[in-house]
């Protein structure tokens, strides 16, 4: 059975979190809600060897990308 992990990232200048959500046995993430510093999320799943399937967005804001 896999195990998920989900990695919360506070940014932007309204400190909104962003998710990453990984399946670790298969190193498939989705991002729920990014804001303004896609960068930094793209070296967060760099660096944790994750790979991005998806976005989900639950809502708005003018922040998010």
């Amino acid at each position: 059975m896999s195990r998920l992990e989900v990695v919360a990232i506070p940014n932007g200048q309204f400190a909104e979190n962003c998710y990453l959500v990984a399946d670790c046995g298969s190193g498939q993430a989705i991002m729920v809600d990014p804001g303004e510093e896609s960068t930094r999320f793209l070296a967060e799943l760099r660096d944790r060897g994750w790979s991005l399937t998806g976005i989900w967005l639950t809502h708005g804001h003018i922040d998010h990308i």
